[in-house]
């Protein structure tokens, strides 16, 4: 029984990367965003540019963003309507 209780022997620490290399990997820099996003449409962005994109409508997703962004005192609710039953249910 004496193999099964042997302790095994411990690897020996590298430094480096994975494959020994003392070099790290460092992938090139891109920017995805370059320009700020309050600035104007450049001509190049203009003719990128695919459309606007699709996003969901459910107010608890536009909640949960607002509290990320730190809004306070403000909750999105859906309007089905605007007859006065409707927006009554609202306040």
């Amino acid at each position: 029984m004496e193999h099964l209780t042997r302790a095994r022997p411990k690897r020996k620490r590298t430094s480096g990367t994975a494959n020994g290399s003392s070099r790290a990997f460092h992938p090139p820099q891109t920017q995805l965003f370059p320009n700020a996003p309050s600035a104007a449409a450049t001509e190049d962005d203009k003719k990128r540019w695919k459309g606007f994109c699709e996003i969901e409508s459910e107010p608890a997703f536009f909640n949960v963003m607002l509290k990320d962004f730190g809004v306070r005192g403000v909750k999105i609710q859906e309007v089905f309507g605007l007859e006065d039953e409707l927006v009554a249910f609202l306040s």
